[in-house]
Protein backbone atom coordinates (compact mmCIF):
# COMPACT_ATOMS: atom_id res chain seq x y z
CA UNK A 1 0.00 0.00 0.00
CA UNK A 2 1.10 3.70 -1.35
CA UNK A 3 2.76 5.54 1.73
CA UNK A 4 -0.62 8.76 2.25
CA UNK A 5 0.79 12.27 2.99
CA UNK A 6 0.49 13.61 6.32
CA UNK A 7 0.73 17.21 7.32
CA UNK A 8 3.77 18.43 8.84
CA UNK A 9 4.66 21.79 10.73
CA UNK A 10 6.91 24.22 9.67
CA UNK A 11 8.34 27.60 10.45
CA UNK A 12 8.74 29.62 7.72
CA UNK A 13 11.57 32.31 7.86
CA UNK A 14 12.31 35.31 5.66
CA UNK A 15 15.97 36.72 5.13
CA UNK A 16 14.62 39.83 8.16
CA UNK A 17 14.24 36.96 10.63
CA UNK A 18 10.07 37.09 10.27
CA UNK A 19 8.49 33.68 10.84
CA UNK A 20 5.17 32.17 10.74
CA UNK A 21 4.22 28.71 11.32
CA UNK A 22 2.50 26.76 8.61
CA UNK A 23 1.93 23.14 7.53
CA UNK A 24 3.17 21.41 4.17
CA UNK A 25 2.30 17.50 3.44
CA UNK A 26 5.12 15.09 4.01
CA UNK A 27 5.76 11.62 2.40
CA UNK A 28 7.17 9.37 4.39
CA UNK A 29 8.10 5.54 3.54
CA UNK A 30 9.10 2.83 6.10
CA UNK A 31 12.56 1.32 5.40
CA UNK A 32 10.49 -1.55 3.41
CA UNK A 33 9.19 1.05 1.05
CA UNK A 34 12.34 2.79 0.53
CA UNK A 35 14.32 -0.80 -0.41
CA UNK A 36 11.41 -1.77 -2.94
CA UNK A 37 11.35 1.86 -4.88
CA UNK A 38 15.57 1.76 -4.69
CA UNK A 39 15.15 -2.14 -6.25
CA UNK A 40 12.63 -0.98 -8.35
CA UNK A 41 14.85 1.95 -10.06
CA UNK A 42 17.54 -0.49 -10.51
CA UNK A 43 15.75 -3.04 -12.40
CA UNK A 44 14.27 -0.55 -14.29
CA UNK A 45 17.61 0.81 -15.52
CA UNK A 46 18.61 -2.62 -15.95
CA UNK A 47 15.87 -3.57 -17.96
CA UNK A 48 16.12 -0.89 -20.14
CA UNK A 49 19.80 -2.25 -21.38
CA UNK A 50 18.85 -4.68 -23.58
CA UNK A 51 16.59 -2.19 -25.39
CA UNK A 52 18.83 1.02 -25.50
CA UNK A 53 21.98 -1.67 -26.95
CA UNK A 54 20.58 -2.42 -30.31
CA UNK A 55 20.91 2.11 -30.62
CA UNK A 56 24.25 3.06 -31.89
CA UNK A 57 26.07 3.80 -30.85
CA UNK A 58 25.65 0.21 -29.09
CA UNK A 59 28.14 0.12 -26.26
CA UNK A 60 28.20 3.34 -24.74
CA UNK A 61 24.46 3.11 -24.41
CA UNK A 62 24.68 -0.81 -22.91
CA UNK A 63 27.35 1.25 -20.42
CA UNK A 64 25.30 3.91 -19.38
CA UNK A 65 22.13 1.85 -18.36
CA UNK A 66 24.23 -0.78 -16.69
CA UNK A 67 25.62 2.53 -14.50
CA UNK A 68 22.35 4.41 -14.34
CA UNK A 69 20.76 1.60 -12.33
CA UNK A 70 22.91 1.58 -9.44
CA UNK A 71 23.17 5.13 -9.18
CA UNK A 72 19.39 5.15 -9.62
CA UNK A 73 18.73 2.70 -7.30
CA UNK A 74 21.67 4.48 -4.75
CA UNK A 75 19.58 7.76 -5.11
CA UNK A 76 16.42 6.50 -4.56
CA UNK A 77 17.63 4.44 -1.39
CA UNK A 78 18.43 7.64 0.41
CA UNK A 79 14.96 9.25 -0.52
CA UNK A 80 13.03 8.59 2.74
CA UNK A 81 10.94 11.49 2.80
CA UNK A 82 9.49 13.93 0.31
CA UNK A 83 7.42 17.54 0.53
CA UNK A 84 4.69 17.62 -1.63
CA UNK A 85 3.70 21.24 -3.40
CA UNK A 86 2.30 23.40 -0.78
CA UNK A 87 1.62 26.79 -0.29
CA UNK A 88 2.99 29.00 2.51
CA UNK A 89 2.70 32.26 3.41
CA UNK A 90 5.16 34.48 3.41
CA UNK A 91 6.03 36.39 6.99
CA UNK A 92 6.99 39.47 5.11
CA UNK A 93 4.22 40.47 2.72
CA UNK A 94 1.57 37.81 3.45
CA UNK A 95 1.16 36.40 -0.34
CA UNK A 96 1.08 32.67 -1.31
CA UNK A 97 4.96 31.31 -1.95
CA UNK A 98 4.66 27.72 -4.12
CA UNK A 99 6.73 25.06 -2.25
CA UNK A 100 7.30 22.43 -5.46
CA UNK A 101 7.45 18.82 -4.51
CA UNK A 102 10.86 17.78 -3.30
CA UNK A 103 13.09 15.79 -1.56
CA UNK A 104 13.66 16.22 2.03
CA UNK A 105 16.95 18.29 3.18
CA UNK A 106 16.30 20.88 5.98
CA UNK A 107 16.49 23.75 5.57
CA UNK A 108 14.59 23.86 2.47
CA UNK A 109 13.98 26.97 0.45
CA UNK A 110 11.50 28.91 -1.49
CA UNK A 111 10.88 32.02 -3.30
CA UNK A 112 8.20 34.34 -2.49
CA UNK A 113 7.26 35.56 -6.27
CA UNK A 114 5.07 39.28 -5.25
CA UNK A 115 7.78 40.29 -2.90
CA UNK A 116 11.42 38.62 -4.36
CA UNK A 117 13.04 37.02 -0.64
CA UNK A 118 13.89 33.54 -0.40
CA UNK A 119 12.37 31.85 2.97
CA UNK A 120 13.55 29.03 4.52
CA UNK A 121 11.86 26.69 5.37
CA UNK A 122 12.55 24.24 8.75
CA UNK A 123 10.35 21.69 11.31
CA UNK A 124 8.62 23.41 14.15
CA UNK A 125 10.26 20.06 16.25
CA UNK A 126 13.89 19.95 15.92
CA UNK A 127 13.49 16.28 16.88
CA UNK A 128 12.07 15.83 13.21
CA UNK A 129 14.86 16.66 11.67
CA UNK A 130 15.70 12.51 11.37
CA UNK A 131 13.11 12.28 8.34
CA UNK A 132 15.86 14.11 6.66
CA UNK A 133 16.97 12.28 3.38
CA UNK A 134 21.15 13.31 4.76
CA UNK A 135 22.73 10.12 6.04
Amino acid sequence: MPAEPTPFAVRVVSPHRTAVEASVPLLRWTPDEVRSRSTRALLLCWAAAPVVAVVPPHIPWLLLALTAGPVAGWLRGRERARVLDASLPCPDCGQAALLETQPVQWPLAVRCRPCGNVLGVEPLDPVSIDISNRR
